[in-house]
């Protein structure tokens, strides 16, 4: 088990096994809706602050490393206390009773950046109990046939670097835009999602294609009504538009792959605009001729660095519905027209 998610926990996806925070606080209405799908745009060139309108805290908890460690080997051993939680030598890394490895990484950023300050032990348990829920959910995900699970298929981007750190084989493929990220796929639940494995296609008797047309289909279905909001530059004299993307479901990246997204961002933004996806749960797009273009480069690198659920600083530009990289990831990304000659593209 693993975490990556602040809407939805997740299986198989994290560092180690990381188990991903549940919605935070503020958004519980995200709960009571499957599948809520809100959007937020933001004054991105004065600071982003990724999901700021959805997260209204009055105060943002200034819990610390150990005193998150001992709050949740608290709340684990009085209400948890079958997970068998003990602490290792890195405060947000645990062992559970099958004696892996649990990182609440995630839960720890969700909790310091985006939680009302005197609920971070409700959001700890909101994690515990997702645990549950997710295991459950592993079991009965090989039992169902395929006919009851197509509709909840969905593709989804996650760092390379996962496959090292997996409990069990996903099943995946490159993007042939970015060498860090790939895509897979998941199975879709009210508040988790678990990624499909080869075990999974066995009792389906399908392939990955079969897989990867319904995730698609059914991605682009219930972004039919996606509403977005096109804004031009603040400020006196700036020059072009900008979109932030942030959606409560936990696809909000995975949405670029869909060509719809792509052609309506294009068709606001200009037919060479650019977009970046520095973790899961936030798309922004820009016009070439963006005047805040270098201040949203800067906030993307930032961004990945410091929020949870991170997975590229690269920025990428949109030509002819595919996606090119403009710059090699892992160096400065540029921002110009110019991409470089290695860099790959993406038709789904």
């Amino acid at each position: 088990m693993c975490s990556n998610c602040s809407g939805k926990v997740l299986s198989h996806c994290g560092n180690p096994k990381e188990m991903s925070a549940p919605a935070p606080t503020a958004q519980k209405d995200y709960w009571k809706k499957p599948l809520t799908m809100r959007i937020y745009t933001i004054a991105f060139a004065l600071s982003l602050v990724l999901c700021a309108s959805s997260f209204t805290a009055e105060a943002e908890s200034t819990m610390d490393p150990a005193a998150f460690n001992e709050r949740v080997l608290t709340i684990a051993a009085q209400e948890f206390p079958s997970l068998q939680l003990q602490k290792t030598d890195d405060p947000l890394v645990f062992t559970v009773n099958d004696g892996s490895k649990l990182s609440l990484g995630n839960v720890f950023k969700l909790i310091t950046q985006e939680t009302e300050r005197g609920s971070e032990d409700d959001e700890i348990r909101r994690f515990f109990k997702s645990i549950s829920e997710l295991k459950a959910n592993q079991e009965k995900s090989i039992r169902v046939s395929w006919n009851e699970v197509k509709g909840r298929l969905r593709p989804q981007i996650f760092r390379s670097n996962l496959l090292k750190q997996k409990t069990q084989h996903m099943v995946s493929r490159p993007l042939p835009f970015s060498k860090t990220l790939r895509e897979g796929f998941v199975i879709d639940s009210k508040n988790s999602f678990q990624y499909v494995t080869p075990k999974h296609l066995a009792s389906w008797k399908v392939d990955i294609d079969a897989v990867s047309k319904c995730a698609y289909e059914n991605l682009d279905k219930v972004s039919q009504d996606l509403k977005i909001e096109f804004n031009d530059a603040a400020g006196k004299d700036a020059k072009g538009k900008y979109v932030t993307i942030s959606v409560s479901d936990g696809y909000a990246a995975a949405r670029i792959l869909l060509p719809e997204i792509r052609k309506r961002l294009q068709r606001d933004l200009g037919e060479h605009c650019f977009i970046a996806i520095p973790n899961r749960d936030f798309l922004i797009g820009w016009s070439p001729d963006f005047t805040h273009k270098e201040k949203f480069i800067a906030q993307v690198r930032k961004d990945y660095e410091s929020r949870h659920h991170p997975l590229t600083p690269q920025i990428y530009e949109i030509e002819d519905n595919n996606i090119a990289t403009i710059a090699q990831e892992g160096t400065e990304a540029s921002d110009g027209p110019t991409r470089s000659r290695k860099h790959r593209r993406h038709r789904q």
